[in-house]
């Protein structure tokens, strides 16, 4: 059958204009259900986000990178999507009640959390002085390292979380100031903390999580941070088996505990947390606690 010529096909690109248009498409579309996977993590629909990123990725994979002028390069987008997918999957992992369910998640993780890693990876070392790259990375690697915790995989933890550190460090010179590069690096301090504490390493563990006590940037979590910090510490006291090492594990606790309250925490509301009552038999948490000792910050 002829096609009539007083009503032309409609215009198809073609060419290498043509795959450029079709890129920025596929972008631009996954680009888009990425912001509704984040949104619909944001509101606890983990399930619908990970289908959501899941599709993002899959479109992502299939842009090339000369695909035009973009903000953000389409592997440095895909290597986000991997990354929220690894997390997500981690959270299913450390949320679930049976083993089996658990070590499902956390392998799903670790492949996701690889998958970025790869990206990531390729990106430093194609521009060894951007900061931001070096810090995304990072991030994954302290991720990772909890998927490994999970599985049980402590020597490989360990790995990665040095890994990560190293790769941290050049994002905190002096002249790259930055806090979101700060709390990377603390929350792999942290990490390595908790994998030492697993190997039944109290002493290690206390020192590295005492660290960030001086890592720590001010933002609005840092109280949230301190007394993250001071759990670890309060729970490295309990592991200890040298009864001078549970006092001072205890101290250092209840010295990050006393800079809480001097940043704004209250007295009355630590008095309250049952995940400290080990330190009630302190008499300096006793103190930190009361109307009359005001919390007062009387560390050096």
């Amino acid at each position: 059958m002829r096609v009539n010529s007083r009503h032309p096909r409609p215009h198809s690109p073609s060419g290498s204009t043509g795959k450029l248009v079709l890129a920025l498409q596929r972008r631009e579309f996954a680009d888009a259900i990425d912001a509704l996977a984040a949104a619909q993590s944001r509101v606890g629909e983990r399930q619908a986000a990970i289908v959501s990123f899941h599709e993002a990725a899959k479109i992502l994979a299939s842009v090339p990178e000369d695909s035009g002028p973009t903000p953000v390069p389409a592997k440095t987008s895909l290597a986000l999507a991997y990354y929220n997918l690894g997390h997500l999957h981690l959270l299913d992992a450390q949320q679930a009640i049976e083993s089996r369910t658990t070590e499902d998640a956390a392998k799903k993780s670790q492949e996701f959390f690889e998958l970025a890693r790869r990206i990531q990876v390729e990106r430093v070392e194609g521009n060894p002085a951007d900061l931001e790259a070096h810090n995304s990375l990072a991030s994954t690697l302290s991720e990772l390292a909890l998927a490994h915790r999970e599985l049980k995989e402590t020597d490989g933890a360990l790995a990665v979380l040095d890994e990560g550190i190293r790769r941290a460090r050049p994002a905190l010179s002096p002249a790259a100031a930055n806090k979101s590069f700060a709390l990377t690096l603390t929350s792999l301090y942290l990490n390595r903390s908790l994998v030492l504490r697993d190997l039944g390493r109290p002493r290690e563990a206390a020192e590295q999580a005492r660290q960030l006590l001086t890592l720590l940037p001010s933002t609005d979590s840092y109280v949230d941070h301190l007394l993250t910090t001071a759990y670890q510490l309060k729970q490295c006291a309990v592991a200890a088996t040298m009864p001078a090492d549970r006092e001072e594990f205890i101290a250092w606790s209840i010295d990050a505990l006393r800079r809480a309250v001097a940043a704004g925490l209250r007295p009355e509301e630590l008095a309250a947390d049952d995940e400290f009552h080990v330190l009630r038999q302190s008499p300096d948490y006793l103190r930190l606690v009361s109307p009359s000792g005001q919390g007062k910050d009387e560390s050096p």
